[in-house]
């Protein structure tokens, strides 16, 4: 097995059906999908059973509210991965298809392997890059010394034979920080660690001013819309092209943008 994929749940429920889909639609399929509850409610213990019956590749880890954002399940659901490599997916977070594929070369020679995250603040009104690379020192020292964090873990991968080296793995974060700037403290403070930060913009994070008082319904069919978005043809190219605009100086290259788009276009030719 090549890839475990982490989705951490509490309350969104069908959102995941979603998130899951732009899972199974990746180029390279090679991975088991753990959905981790964290005290979610029965429906969404039905929607993973659904499918379960549809993608042998589903398990569903059924738990209580734990401490904190569930941390502590997540790291007792990475004990049963049979992935070489770790994946994470918020649960009403999309993967474009070319994820998987952009990140796996790179996880030979490295521990830890984040790309771009492009985030829907307006939908009317474009998408905000948070960009950054983990080789800039002082970079690292504002992580480790501020409440500051530029990429999510649904950009995340790493290897799951590096990630037993941690001292702690996944645990409760204290208060006034963010979960995930706590687990990536933990990488940032091993001398061993190696890190490589991609400019490739391979997920999308739907969050804006209004996103929270979005019913599950309303989150459903915004994911909806970005999921067939990503069928058309241009999709690819305007994404970067947004980036370009937003941060030229962390534009992936030229021939990995035609990569890209080549990928997803081959991608559509199956369906």
């Amino acid at each position: 097995m090549m890839f475990t994929i982490i989705i951490p749940t509490l309350n969104h429920q069908d959102t995941i059906i979603y998130a899951v889909q732009s899972i199974l639609e990746q180029t390279l399929q090679d991975f088991e999908i753990f959905i981790v509850s964290d005290g979610a409610p029965p429906r969404t213990k039905q929607i993973a059973e659904q499918l379960i019956k549809k993608d042998a590749r589903i398990r569903y880890f059924d738990n209580p509210k734990g401490e904190g954002y569930g941390e502590a399940h997540r790291a007792e659901a990475i004990k049963h991965a049979q992935g070489t490599f770790i994946g994470y997916c918020g649960d009403d977070d999309l993967w474009l298809p070319h994820h998987l594929e952009t990140l796996r070369p790179w996880l030979d020679d490295y521990d830890f392997v984040h790309t771009t995250q492009p985030t829907v603040i307006n939908e009317g009104a474009g998408i905000n890059f948070h960009t950054g690379d983990l080789k800039n020192k002082l970079l690292r020292k504002k992580m480790m010394n501020e409440k500051f964090n530029f990429f999510g873990p649904t950009t995340v991968s790493h290897r799951l034979d590096s990630y037993r080296k941690l001292p702690y793995g996944w645990r409760p974060k204290p208060d006034n920080m963010y979960s995930d700037l706590h687990m990536w403290r933990q990488w940032l403070s091993e001398d061993w660690v190696l890190f490589k930060s991609l400019p490739d913009p391979t997920v999308l994070h739907l969050q804006d001013a209004q996103h929270n008082t979005l019913t599950t319904e309303q989150r459903c069919q915004k994911m909806i819309r970005w999921l067939d978005r990503f069928k058309h043809e241009e999709f690819p190219s305007w994404l970067i092209s947004e980036q370009q605009k937003n941060h030229p100086e962390r534009q992936p290259k030229t021939r990995r943008n035609v990569k890209i788009v080549r990928i997803i276009k081959q991608m559509l030719s199956l369906k």
